[in-house]
């Protein structure tokens, strides 16, 4: 089986051949785990978790590359090295955060829909199959207030309520309303 594991931002993007067979599926635990567990020519990687919520996360990624290589995606050149990437989410909170997001594409590079709900789709669902890519990248999350920019009417069209959302923030920018109401 041959799956593509790719993270973004450490320089890993590796066919992996897990050696099942085709048609099997395995979940993205294992794909991380057989990574881990063999090395591609130049590029090592590993990985941690932590438990939080009854629920397994990834806290951080690394990278271990050796000597020169390209980006995979720039073509950059760049010197071999330890590469990595923690996220920074602990729980509840104020201010933004980064947090580990995986998702799947299919052979056809389209997304995969994932499991939802009381089963971990990280360590249990069975969403990986041959041809498959697997993507990581490590994401900031703005732990803001949305703020109301424009009067919602009550009994409008929603597209009017966002013509009135966007009248409101023209006013913002520009200091006059784009259309008079």
């Amino acid at each position: 089986m041959a799956v593509t594991l790719q993270v973004v931002g450490l320089y890993y993007k590796q066919p992996l051949d897990m050696g099942l067979t085709p048609g099997q599926t395995v979940n993205i635990k294992q794909v991380l785990d057989f990574a881990q567990a063999n090395p591609q020519g130049q590029y090592a990687l590993s990985y941690g978790v932590g438990q939080g919520a009854g629920a397994a996360y990834v806290d951080f990624i690394m990278t271990d590359i050796n000597g020169q290589f390209s980006s995979p995606v720039s073509g950059t050149r760049y010197n071999g090295g330890q590469f990595s990437l923690t996220q920074t989410f602990t729980g509840v909170g104020k201010g933004n955060y980064t947090v580990w997001q995986y998702y799947v594409q299919d052979q056809n590079n389209q997304p995969v829909k994932l499991p939802t709900g009381a089963e971990t789709p990280f360590e249990t669902a069975n969403v990986v199959q041959d041809g498959f890519t697997v993507i990581w990248r490590l994401v900031e999350i703005c732990n803001a207030v949305p703020v109301m920019v424009g009067d919602t009417a009550v009994g409008a069209t929603a597209s009017e309520q966002a013509g009135l959302r966007m009248n409101a923030r023209l006013a913002k920018v520009v200091g006059k309303p784009a259309v008079k109401a």
